[in-house]
């Protein structure tokens, strides 16, 4: 874990600067500088961060390389340093240090912006070299660590977290309209690079700028180059049994090389078929040694299936931590996790993260967790109704009836919500509620942004599903991020290693959904290991936002009482189609609209900030 920062720019930055003080959450152990002229700007590289692969001095960053020419600062981790190290040793090229910053930095040297294509883990990193005067940031495939940046007339400046920005002289905090917009309708702050801060970009995943300092200047653009892009092209003829082998050889391998590090480990164990697997292979590696789980519990068993959990926990002996879900704690933490996070954020699991890993209950360890599993599985129900849409299409109705059958018994929904889905799926379009809700004109003016925001699945919306749910695995790995930053641990995800997802881009579709089940291949290729209620439970997420909890319902009217007077007050909101759905929520068991929670997520986020309307 680090807070990086790069600055070119007529400020001379210290270690005491906010812009390193506001992330000193990032990285307690150690804070590292170094200065460097350009012309009449300065040039920085800061650092906060913790040691990880490399526990001695020699591990401290910025870390230097050629003889001082040129310097890194890296947040994250490569998990196959050891095996580049050796590669470069064998070339001649030598260390200093096991920092696993020193093997980047000696492999762009090496190969250039093509290291990029050698790293494993996630990461995302700053080299300058003074003698080149030339800078190269890059992020990693899926973008499991976080990196902005802001471009104005004589400051460019990189950082983990926008509060890094917030410093600059003459900066005003404001939103970008055409993206809170696309927030309310969709529920993501970023797209491309384009952020819901005005003039504060995000360098998307698996994208790199390389620029010389000759005859380019702070303000004048930049061009960022995608060095990797996820492949949607799946093999039909691919035969299951070799590909579950191959899928769990790969698993197993980025599991192996998650758990490559010097800390305490901890896996996070939540009743589902993916932390079940993580947790189960840990212990097969671990020599007899207990393996420690964390779950989260409360009423109405949510948000984890704990009694799920502590069966695996039981069948593995491992040490289960059970943390207990307040949920008034939402309300008292709700500014802090807006503040944490940059940017308002989706309820959904978010307020399950940030109780179990930004209170301090896995302090000081590695947690291995089981996120992508679902995004490129198929564990969102949403997944499944787009299935049943395909089948009825395209399959014999007794074949779609079956499926059906399975559906029906697998995921305990009532028949008629059963067939009201499907009818809306088939023959109705999904209308997006901030359409009517909100005052599309005030915002993007008379711009057409329907298009814009659905994924390019053409009519398949199976695959259009699996696109939705990829892009917003961006926002939440990245309040992830924010809560390990918070709670002082580390997150991995064995699940989001390249070589798991595009093995599991390729699979046909039944690979991932078979007789009401999903997740299939992943319970058979690991069938031997999982415990029997585990290997036959319903994994399916519900992606409704009210689970039914009356605690919940409770919580989102206390919210919705204590911001709907400035809601109201905001000039795009269209106060009727509000009113009209307020109504809806307080006097039936209809859902909480995903818009209403998005405009208090927003009233919350400018106060935090103090972001003014433009």
């Amino acid at each position: 874990m680090g807070g990086l920062l790069f600055d070119i720019s007529d400020e001379h930055i210290t270690q005491e600067h906010d812009a390193l003080e506001s992330v000193k959450h990032r990285g307690r152990a150690h804070c590292g500088i170094k200065h460097f002229s350009c012309d009449d700007l300065n040039v920085t590289l800061g650092v906060r961060h913790n040691l990880i692969s490399d526990l001695t001095d020699a591990g401290r960053q910025p870390i230097s390389y050629e003889n001082g020419e040129s310097w890194i600062i890296l947040d994250g981790d490569i998990v196959n340093h050891f095996e580049l190290r050796r590669v470069l040793a064998s070339e001649g090229y030598s260390f200093k240090s096991e920092s696993d910053a020193e093997v980047v930095i000696a492999a762009y040297s090496r190969w250039g912006t093509k290291c990029l294509r050698y790293l494993k883990g996630m990461f995302s990193f700053c080299i300058y070299h003074q003698e080149k005067r030339k800078f190269f940031i890059a992020r990693d495939r899926v973008g499991g660590k976080p990196m902005y940046f802001i471009n104005r007339y004589r400051c460019f400046r990189v950082a983990s977290e926008v509060k890094q920005f917030l410093n600059i002289p003459d900066f005003k905090p404001q939103f970008n309209s055409e993206m809170l917009y696309y927030y309310l309708s969709t529920g993501m702050t970023r797209r491309k690079t384009k952020t819901l801060w005005q003039d504060i970009y995000e360098l998307p995943p698996g994208h790199y700028v390389e620029q010389s300092l000759h005859g380019w200047s702070p303000g004048c653009p930049l061009m960022a180059q995608c060095w990797y892009k996820l492949n949607f092209n799946i093999v039909p003829e691919m035969d299951f049994a070799e590909t579950a082998d191959d899928y769990r050889d790969r698993l197993m391998e980025s599991l192996k090389n998650q758990l490559n590090h010097n800390y305490p480990d901890g896996f996070r164990l939540s009743g589902d078929v993916n932390t079940a697997v993580t947790a189960c292979l840990a212990n097969e590696l671990s020599g007899g040694e207990r393996i420690k789980t964390f779950s989260l519990s409360s009423e109405g068993n949510y948000p984890d299936n704990i009694r799920a959990a502590t069966g695996v926990a039981k069948a593995i002996r491992a040490e289960n931590h059970i943390i207990e879900f307040k949920s008034m704690d939402f309300l008292m933490d709700y500014d802090m996790m807006i503040y944490t996070n940059d940017f308002p954020f989706e309820f959904e699991r978010n307020i399950c993260n940030w109780m179990l890993y930004a209170k301090g209950h896995c302090e000081n360890r590695i947690i291995i967790d089981g996120e992508g599993a679902s995004q490129f599985l198929f564990g969102n129900l949403d997944f499944y109704w787009a299935y049943l849409n395909r089948r009825m299409f395209n399959e014999s109705a007794t074949t779609f009836f079956s499926d059906l059958r399975r559906f029906k018994w697998t995921s305990q929904k009532p028949w008629l919500k059963v067939i009201n889905k499907l009818r809306k799926n088939a023959f109705g379009r999904n209308p997006i509620l901030a359409e009517t809700v909100v005052k599309k004109e005030f915002l993007v003016g008379e711009k057409e942004m329907l298009n814009d925001f659905m994924p390019e699945g053409g009519r398949d919306k199976l695959l259009a599903v699996a696109l939705q749910d990829i892009l917003m695995m961006r926002e939440s790995l990245h309040f992830l991020d924010r809560c390990a930053a918070q709670g002082k641990c580390e997150l991995r995800h064995p699940f989001l290693d390249h070589r798991v997802i595009e093995l599991s881009l390729r699979m046909p579709f039944h690979f991932k959904i078979k007789d009401g089940l999903t997740k299939h291949i992943l319970r058979e290729a690991f069938a031997k290991l999982l415990p029997n209620n585990i290997y036959s439970k319903s994994d399916i997420i519900d992606s409704e936002f009210v689970t039914g909890a009356k605690w919940q319902r409770l919580l989102f009217q206390t919210l919705l009482l204590e911001n709907i007077d400035d809601i109201l007050r905001e000039p795009y909101v269209n106060r009727d189609e509000l009113a009209r759905e307020m109504r809806k929520f307080t006097t039936t068991k209809a859902a909480f609209s995903p818009v209403i929670w998005r405009l208090i997520a927003i009233n919350r986020w400018k106060k935090v900030f103090n972001i003014q309307n433009q």
